[in-house]
């Protein structure tokens, strides 16, 4: 199968291409930059050779499946619960907190607080020990998608998301922003 893989950085796009380098198409992104989307949507159209993807305002990964669909190009969107990956490695998220705790102004920590950092802390590595170690629930999901006859759109994997993280998109936002900010670490001069 030809698989066209994003990645968040350099080193991933080069482990790709050593592990399968004659069926794999790669591109650098970084979701949180616009001109990194620019230059995907740039390599989409150069792999499809199509002249236009549209741009949407909503969701980028349901944009990308329904404007691919009109080449052919099937994309099946994969939303997993909490597993455990360096993603979720509470060490080093836990180190990387601490260290944007340690740059930022006095005023800003003395808006928050030490219990703010310390909540925050503590949720990160509770979160942590709820993680699933078992990766096949996502694996499964993902060779579902690319071997049936008739793929799903969006698969869920892992109980939370189909029990927690799927019910809760269909709640109103102002209900969900209430579970958030109840549930959240507060700063401490909040008000």
């Amino acid at each position: 199968m030809r698989v066209l893989a994003a990645c968040q950085k350099k080193e991933g796009d080069e482990q790709l291409r050593k592990k399968t380098p004659d069926r794999l198409e790669t591109v650098i992104l970084d979701v949180t930059s616009t001109e990194s989307i620019v230059a995907a949507t740039q390599w989409v159209k150069s792999v499809l050779g199509t002249e236009e993807v549209s741009q949407y305002r909503i969701d980028f990964s349901s944009a990308l499946r329904r404007e691919l669909s009109h080449f052919g190009v099937k994309l099946a969107i994969i939303e997993p619960g909490l597993f455990k990956t360096p993603m979720t490695d509470s060490a080093r998220i836990s180190s990387n907190f601490q260290m944007l705790w340690d740059q930022t102004s006095s005023e800003i920590r003395e808006t928050y607080g030490e219990k703010y950092l310390a909540s925050s802390l503590k949720m990160q590595n509770e979160m942590e020990q709820v993680c699933r170690k078992d990766l096949s629930l996502v694996t499964d999901c993902m060779e579902h998608a690319l071997t049936a006859c008739h793929p799903r759109t969006r698969y869920s994997a892992g109980w939370d998301a189909k029990l927690y993280y799927l019910p809760l998109s269909y709640l109103p936002t102002s209900l969900v922003d209430a579970l958030v900010y109840w549930t959240s670490p507060k700063p401490e001069k909040a008000l």
